[in-house]
């Protein structure tokens, strides 16, 4: 999955923070967790999918979850 582009589609926009860097990605809005890691490959040098753990509000999400599970 690469950057959203298409038209018509619902998109959100995340802040992914890391130790030494934020970065800004967006994602459709049905997008699971393993599809965020997976652009964030694209954006982190040298980093493996395998190796990310994405947390929110203090819980570590699991790759099947869908991102629009976890809105506020």
């Amino acid at each position: 999955m690469s950057d959203v582009e298409d038209e018509g589609v619902s998109t959100i926009s995340l802040k992914v923070k890391t130790t030494t860097a934020a970065y800004d990605v967006q994602v459709k809005a049905d997008a699971t967790i393993s599809d965020v890691k997976d652009v964030l490959v694209t954006k982190l040098n040298n980093v493996e999918k395998s190796l990310l753990c994405l947390i929110f509000s203090g819980k570590i999400l699991k790759d099947h979850e869908k991102l629009e599970t976890h809105s506020k």
